[in-house]
């Protein structure tokens, strides 16, 4: 069996974090730090970038460096990049959600001055009529947002239009995906009340199979299997019935916990912030204050957890550079018809406020 030459391992990895990090005209890292980066020779990294000259991907310029390649000039002499924005869910009552919206603003962004169309699936979901869509607008790109039915995601890769995963960690199909590191997200909250000295903690989820907060929760018990943490049936608490809003979930799922456990936990890691707002709430009317009598956690970083009582420690997650990179990976994918299907995972940060 033949082996992919080093070179062009290197120029896979370099075209991932070019698409990652480096804006268009920013310059990449010279020769001597791309060795060290890689752990490479000089000659491999040479023919790696020159692999990537080659596909129109970077630009050497003399005296100056190497800089990327505006990856909007190879759609302009193209049929438009036609961007399908959409969720599984009710799209327009998503995208108006500031998470999602986050999002959005990043794939406008990015596609500011690149010739680029950006349409939404502004209906409930329907698989057919999303796929008649597709076909008339003659889409070339799409990007699709959190869980999408397999066979829906085989269907756009049959229509060879590119497509780009955000939030969305349960396809099995060869496509690229950009996440938010939801695993290391909650081993960074865990890991802060650990460190505080705190023993006894409990987490609010939401109701349904979402797989980033599937990927938190298991982020959580990693840590409590790393910390030596106790993880039983006391642990993890959500509320049976479906609600629409999130607050209110996390504020009944706050009182089914306050009902079924033994005693009230020292702290509570919620897994969003607006559940987090209900889970303060819930507390609070039973006369638990939050940080005097327990620390509280969310996660996602809304403009809203600032402001709120007591404002808010939580997870911070990139969300507008979740939409940038997925333009980019569109774009890169137009430019290199070989693109290998590419999963980039973005840091969260750890934002510490007085709830904890």
């Amino acid at each position: 069996m033949t082996s992919v030459p080093k070179y062009k391992q290197v120029a896979r990895q370099l075209q991932s974090d070019i698409v990652r990090s480096f804006p268009d005209g920013s310059r990449i890292p010279t020769e001597s730090e791309l060795e060290k980066r890689y752990g490479v020779s000089r000659i491999t990294v040479r023919q790696a970038v020159a692999e990537l000259i080659d596909l129109g991907m970077l630009s050497r310029q003399q005296g100056r460096g190497t800089y990327v390649v505006d990856a909007g000039a190879a759609s302009r002499n193209q049929q438009p990049l036609n961007i399908i924005f959409s969720t599984p869910h009710a799209a327009l009552g998503r995208v108006a959600d500031p998470f999602f919206g986050d999002i959005l603003r990043g794939i406008s962004a990015e596609a500011g001055g690149k010739h680029l169309n950006i349409s939404f699936n502004d209906y409930n979901f329907d698989q057919d009529n999303f796929l008649q869509r597709l076909r008339q607008v003659q889409a070339n790109g799409v990007i699709l947002l959190t869980a999408f039915p397999e066979s829906l995601i085989k269907e756009i890769l049959k229509m060879d239009i590119r497509l780009v995963m955000v939030c969305n960690f349960l396809t099995e199909q060869p496509v690229c995906r950009v996440n938010n590191d939801e695993k290391g997200g909650s081993l960074q909250a865990v890991q802060y009340l650990y460190d505080q000295g705190l023993r006894d903690i409990a987490i609010i989820r939401d109701w349904h199979n979402d797989n980033c907060q599937e990927q938190r929760l298991k982020g959580a018990r990693e840590a409590f299997l790393q910390l030596e943490l106790e993880w039983s049936d006391d642990t993890v608490f959500t509320h049976p019935d479906r609600h629409e809003s999130e607050v209110e979930y996390g504020y009944l799922s706050t009182h089914k916990m306050i009902r079924e456990r033994p005693k009230i936990p020292e702290a509570l890691f919620v897994l969003s912030d607006r559940m987090a707002y209900g889970a303060i709430r819930a507390l609070k009317e039973i006369g638990i204050e939050c940080p005097r009598d327990i620390k509280i956690i969310g996660y996602d970083n809304l403009e809203s957890s600032e402001h709120c009582f007591p404002p808010l420690t939580t997870v911070a997650v990139d969300k507008e550079r979740l939409g940038r990179i997925s333009v980019r990976l569109l774009l890169e994918m137009f430019k290199d018809q070989m693109f290998d299907p590419t999963n980039i995972l973005i840091p969260t940060k750890f934002i510490i406020r007085d709830s904890a």
